[in-house]
């Protein structure tokens, strides 16, 4: 990298701009005070100095070793610095500078000690524009040009790049997010997360990584940035390029055990990707910047590029079998989907005899980029999971019923991590709905023709897409999500409200209201269209109701009486029964 034109004494200006050297004594030995510039340690005749707690430079060191001008008025007792672009003027004991005509206030003044003239280096230094650095450990003042730090093609421009010695070292913290890690501040200790593990950067970390603390943070040697954290590192001039290499993943293995899957993968970074697609049913996975391990080629036949790691069983249906014969030929079995259903009293669950995987394939999707895709085929529609498990990933599949009759899906709102509102007597939302739920589906199986799908039937936490998914999946008929409300702020505040979206939804909403409102005799909010998820993304009429207001005394109290609860229950089941029988 270059000197800078204006020289030495310009950098030794911002020594001013050390804030550890704040709680020093003003009697320190300027001596003790190591200055390196551009990584190499300098020796100046006038050693810099430490006054009322910052350091300050005699002017004489500024004219013999800046390149700049420095000129002295003893009448006004005015000392003035002239670079290429700025002007600053101080006068001896005032806290007032002016830059380039600009009234600056200062921390610390010029002064005149033993006949020499200070001028104090953090106000200058800054004035200029120079990158300085306060080593505690070896006491050591660190300066350099500015260095631009681009990372992965962003302009930090708040990151400060310093020269020590031979190497050129990066603050950690602000390049960490770009090398696959995460620093963390936990009480007094400095931590990254970087392959999994939690490193005490004052510990461990700064020998592991040969770190250094400065006053801006905590920096990097590139040459470590380039070995241990697998970065390409470009120095031009004055810019430090850096760029994160994609470690490539590689597939060691893949099973099947008891419905569950199992990817097996070198390293635990990898972001899955995946969907359901039909016809026929599939999960497809794909696991970017992978390649297939020879492990798994080893014991795993491939075709073509591709490897099966579970075929296709035979699906019985209707007690024939594809592999049934008749005169020595194969017989053609038609599959009709509503000859099925009419012989199945309740939402099927696959067979006993049907598997519900019925292969698993995977082949390098792509080369450029590195994608590897692995395809489950399925016996029908299903619900999934993935999570991680070490370098491992499993997959969880869980059937979806089909479809039979008139199908309403009853969303227990809330559940799990998400409790909901807090009623007054320390009871919660997710509760109530869930208990609403199961008396509800009770309710309604009396009625015969209308079958019931819950989102939850215990306490977990659906996310708003998976309830959609679920009702839009099967095709559900109606889709009922049930509420209470809150107002924290206003404690009278109570009553029965009803929301939908879309027009197909405004005719039910209405009915289910006008049942509800009699059921709970509470104040009359009416209905009303919302912009809520569960309304906005159901494909069939869906309504939501808030059967009161759990910050309200007097309905909370009445929400909690299992015979309101009861009386609730009925009034939905009679509503929905009313719009099964009259709309379809």
């Amino acid at each position: 990298m270059k000197r800078w034109s204006l020289g030495l004494g310009m950098l030794l200006l911002v020594l001013g701009m050390i804030l550890p050297l704040a709680t020093a004594s003003a009697n320190t030995s300027p001596s003790s005070i190591q200055l390196m510039l551009e990584g190499e340690i300098l020796h100046p005749d006038v050693p810099p100095n430490l006054i009322q707690g910052r350091t300050l430079v005699p002017i004489r060191v500024v004219a013999e070793g800046l390149g700049a001008e420095v000129g002295w008025d003893e009448r006004l007792r005015k000392v003035t610095i002239q670079s290429d672009s700025v002007t600053i003027s101080m006068q001896i004991g005032l806290k007032k500078a002016t830059i380039n005509g600009k009234e600056i206030a200062m921390d610390v003044p010029p002064m005149i000690d033993r006949g020499r003239t200070l001028v104090p280096l953090r106000f200058v230094g800054e004035s200029l524009g120079i990158t300085v650095g306060w080593e505690q450990e070896t006491r050591s003042v660190i300066l350099n040009q500015p260095i631009s730090l681009l990372a992965n093609g962003t302009n930090l421009p708040a990151a400060k790049v310093y020269r020590i010695g031979q190497e050129v070292y990066l603050p950690l913290k602000e390049i960490s997010p770009f090398l696959g890690a995460t620093f963390q501040t936990s009480g007094q200790k400095d931590l990254l997360l970087f392959e999994g593990l939690n490193t005490d950067l004052a510990q461990s970390g700064k020998k592991l990584w040969k770190l250094k603390k400065l006053d801006a943070g905590w920096l990097v040697p590139l040459t470590v940035v380039e070995q241990d954290f697998a970065a390409k590192v470009l120095v031009h001039n004055n810019e430090v390029s850096i760029e994160k290499i994609k470690q490539v993943n590689v597939l060691e293995a893949l099973k099947e055990e008891n419905g569950r899957i199992i990817l097996q993968t070198s390293t635990s970074q990898t972001q899955l990707q995946h969907f359901l697609m039909e016809s026929p049913h599939r999960l497809v996975i794909d696991l970017p910047n992978t390649v297939i391990g020879e492990s798994i080629r080893e014991t795993v036949g491939f075709t073509a590029g591709m490897g099966v790691i579970r075929k296709a069983n035979p699906v019985t249906v209707l007690g024939v079998t594809a592999e049934d014969t008749e005169n020595g030929e194969q017989l053609e079995v038609p599959i009709d989907d509503a000859a099925l259903i009419e012989q199945q009293p309740e939402i099927s669950q696959p067979k006993p005899e049907e598997e519900l995987i019925k292969e698993i394939r995977f082949s390098q999707f792509s080369v450029e980029p590195q994608t590897v895709r692995v395809v489950v085929e399925l016996s029908q529609k299903v619900k999934y999971d993935i999570v991680a498990a070490g370098e491992a990933w499993e997959v969880s599949l869980e059937p979806i019923p089909k479809k039979e009759g008139f199908l309403i899906v009853i969303d227990a709102g809330h559940g799990g991590k998400d409790p909901g509102a807090k009623g007054v007597s320390g009871n919660w939302e997710k509760d109530l709905t869930l208990t609403l739920s199961k008396l509800l589906k009770e309710e309604l199986s009396q009625y015969k023709g209308i079958h019931v799908l819950e989102t939850r039937t215990d306490d977990t936490y659906p996310t708003l897409q998976e309830r959609v998914q679920l009702a839009n999946t099967i095709q559900a008929d109606l889709f009922l999500s049930i509420h209470a409300n809150s107002v924290k702020d206003k404690p009278t505040v109570r009553g029965t409200e009803t929301f939908y979206n879309t027009p197909q939804s405004e005719s039910f909403a209405k009915l289910v209201h006008a049942y509800l409102v009699e059921a709970t005799k509470f104040p009359n909010r009416g209905t009303k269209k919302g912009e809520l998820y569960v309304l906005k993304h159901t494909t069939m009429p869906s309504a939501l109701v808030e059967i009161g207001f759990l910050s309200n005394a007097q309905d909370n109290t009445q929400m909690l009486d299992p015979l309101f609860q009861a009386r609730v229950a009925q009034a939905l089941g009679r509503a929905i029964n009313e719009y099964y029988t009259s709309y379809q």
